[in-house]
């Protein structure tokens, strides 16, 4: 409820007797008005109006199959800087994660797999949802993490997906071209 001479809210409590019966209560009527006749303007402010949100550039559809991978500077858990420029010629897999995430908790055993099986492939993890560094630098210690893990990735997240879920997974060929993406993991389909 809003007090329409101060707009500010009202909180009603009803108080019911402890000896107050089933009946009684159970023939109260509460609220009578149908949300047809509902007329949310009373409740407002005088000069009050609805706008439309302005649109702030064009949002980037997701990056796809065939498109060059967008290059990044991030600084991993040791303090070295990573671009993605400095892999080419490399076959590179980009993952979106997050130690905070709890299907990405299971990723790095299957990463350190493909590299053990394809030592050839550069992985890189990036951390999407912008975690403190001792936190994440805790994880890729306890998580026994070889590959390079990179910080504050969430723009770098945007630009590559319009989807904030990890993990996402990127591979890029040895040109810069993205040759698969998929997001989610599961152990059956790894």
């Amino acid at each position: 409820h809003v007090d329409k001479g101060t707009y500010m809210p009202i909180r009603y409590h009803r108080i019911l007797d402890h000896n107050s019966s089933m009946v009684q209560v159970s023939h109260v009527e509460y609220d009578t008005q149908r949300l047809e006749d509902f007329d949310i303007y009373s409740y407002l402010p005088p000069h009050f109006t609805f706008s439309k949100p302005e649109a702030k550039g064009v949002v980037k559809a997701k990056l796809r199959r065939g498109d060059f991978a967008p290059d990044f500077k991030l600084g991993d858990t040791e303090g070295r800087t990573h671009t993605l420029s400095q892999y080419r010629g490399k076959t590179v897999l980009v993952e979106f994660t997050s130690v905070a995430c709890s299907v990405c908790q299971i990723v790095p055993a299957f990463l350190h797999q493909l590299s053990v099986e394809f030592p050839q492939l550069q992985i890189l993890s990036i951390e999407a949802w912008n975690m403190k560094a001792s936190t994440c630098l805790n994880w890729v210690k306890r998580k026994g993490v070889t590959h390079p893990y990179l910080l504050d990735g969430k723009s770098t997240h945007a630009i590559y997906t319009d989807n904030a879920g990890v993990p996402s997974f990127f591979i890029i060929d040895a040109e810069g071209k993205i040759v698969a993406e998929f997001t989610g993991y599961s152990e059956q389909t790894s």
